[in-house]
C-alpha cells in the first residue's frame, strides 16, 4: 500500500531550508506557504534556531565548478534562443510563400 502524503506535511522542511539554506527572506517564504511571517516565528523559529550556522554553504573549490557549469548553461541558452529565433523566422518565410 503505496502511502502519499498531502503538501501541508512537508511545509516546515520546505519553510526551514529555504530561508537557512538558500537564505529566502521570510516573507516571501510565508507567502509561499500561504502564511503571514508571524505564523514562521511561532511555529519555524526554534528549527531555524538549531540548524548549524554554515549549513549549506558551498565549498570554495566547489563553486568555481559550479561557476563554469553556469556559464556554460548559459552560452548553451543563449545557442538556444539564436535557433529558435531562425527557426521562427523560416517559418515565417513558409508561411508567407504559401
Amino acid at each position: 500500500m503505496v502511502c502519499l502524503f498531502p503538501p501541508r506535511c512537508t511545509r516546515h522542511t520546505f519553510s526551514c531550508i529555504q530561508q537557512n539554506v538558500y537564505g529566502i527572506d521570510q516573507r516571501v517564504v510565508a507567502s509561499w506557504c500561504g502564511h503571514h511571517p508571524e505564523v514562521n516565528d511561532k511555529h519555524y523559529w526554534e528549527a531555524n534556531r538549531r540548524i548549524k550556522p554554515g549549513y549549506g554553504e558551498v565549498p570554495a573549490n566547489q563553486q568555481a565548478q559550479q561557476q563554469s557549469e553556469i556559464d556554460l548553461l548559459k552560452q548553451q541558452n543563449k545557442l538556444q534562443q539564436e535557433q529558435m529565433e531562425e527557426m521562427k523566422k523560416m517559418i515565417e518565410e513558409l508561411t508567407r510563400s504559401k
